[in-house]
């Protein structure tokens, strides 16, 4: 990974590597027909794929920010979720010894053919990145994130419970509007089987 990243440790990568339970370094195991909601990192990934396969669903170009869905000023999500539309992305299968760069701010998802494992190294971008190819999205985070992102890396889970299906189905049960409210909890009951 560092033939292919370098070594440049970021300040963004503390948040990332503080404690025991690192999200920096992270394997996944997932089982057949796995998927989760179509979503974005403020962080970039190299992805190494070590068993069984899994198709990535990438977006074909950059996402508008008025595209993403369930964004909240209190209580944000760290990660961003948007529409799946197959028209506008690109499908790339992963075997084994294959390996993916995911870029910070781009929209993906993936489902799994069977039982499979991947090695992924998250890590941060210089800021010009953010401020030259998603600043409106970066900005807002930047806004809404602070406090939540350095409790969570305290805690040691920065991303953790993401997709946690118990708490996106509380948080869409506290939309007031009835119709929102079902349509959000439609929106991950569809996207996110994982």
């Amino acid at each position: 990974m560092e033939t292919l990243k370098g070594n440049i440790f970021r300040p963004f990568d503390y948040l990332l590597s503080f404690g025991k339970t690192s999200r920096q370094k992270t394997l996944f195991l997932s089982t057949k027909n796995c998927t989760f909601t179509k979503h974005a990192h403020i962080i970039s990934g190299l992805i190494l794929h070590l068993e069984g396969e899994k198709t990535w669903y990438i977006s074909k170009k950059r996402e508008k920010f008025s595209t993403i869905k369930y964004k909240r000023l209190l209580h944000p999500n760290p990660l961003y979720v948007t529409e799946k539309n197959i028209e506008n992305e690109s499908a790339i299968i992963l075997k084994p010894g294959d390996v993916l760069y995911m870029p910070a701010y781009w929209f993906h998802y993936t489902v799994s053919h069977n039982v499979n494992i991947s090695y992924s190294h998250f890590f941060t971008e210089p800021i010009s990145y953010y401020l030259k190819n998603s600043f409106l999205m970066f900005f807002f985070q930047a806004l809404t994130n602070p406090f939540y992102a350095v409790i969570k890396a305290i805690k040691k889970e920065p991303e953790e419970h993401i997709f946690d299906k118990h708490d996106i189905l509380n948080n869409c049960n506290k939309i007031s509007d009835l119709e929102k409210r079902k349509n959000a909890i439609d929106f991950f009951r569809e996207g996110d089987f994982s």
